[in-house]
């Protein structure tokens, strides 16, 4: 499995997230789905928008020197269809375990009222920013349009991160 090194801010979060085990890093978004949607095509369509954002995937271990680092998990990720309030739906809430679990929980929900999309995603992989294009990606996603493929993440900031601070500053 291919290491990588944590960006200032990821390694801020995983300790904090580490040293507490709550939910205060949980992005909760969810979005109510017309009646007639086709759940096998949103899941399709959610499908494409993680196979383009593989820094979805990130994952967290400790290297052989003790030394955090993130990885891409390989592993299909469960798309959950349940309804809000059962078992499986309360699941979905708990807090996240950064070195075990896939960052991120994607689920239909189902109702006599309603449908809905809910994702609960870890901040150290997502932010605000990234909610409006996520969303937008999976509404064209679902309309048969392919999603662009993620060109810089925050593994690319954290390697120029270390290249910054291995170099001399100016004037030295």
């Amino acid at each position: 499995m291919k290491q990588y090194l944590l960006s200032k801010t990821e390694y801020g979060i995983y300790v904090e997230q580490m040293s507490t085990g709550n939910t205060a890093y949980n992005i909760l978004i969810t979005a109510d789905l017309p009646d007639d949607v086709d759940g096998e095509r949103f899941k399709e369509a959610l499908r494409a928008v993680i196979a383009a954002h593989q820094y979805l995937k990130t994952g967290f271990c400790t290297d052989e020197n003790g030394e955090v680092r993130k990885f891409i998990r390989e592993e299909e990720i469960e798309i959950t269809v349940t309804e809000a309030g059962s078992p499986a739906y309360e699941a979905l809430l708990r807090p996240f375990d950064l070195e075990n679990d896939v960052l991120f929980r994607p689920a239909l929900l189902t109702g006599p009222e309603k449908k809905q999309f809910f994702f609960n995603v870890h901040h150290s992989i997502f932010d605000g920013a990234s909610v409006d294009l996520f969303l937008a990606q999976l509404d064209a996603a679902y309309r048969g349009e392919a999603p662009e493929p993620e060109s810089f993440t925050a593994t690319d900031l954290a390697a120029e991160e270390a290249a910054l601070h291995r170099t001399e500053p100016a004037g030295s």
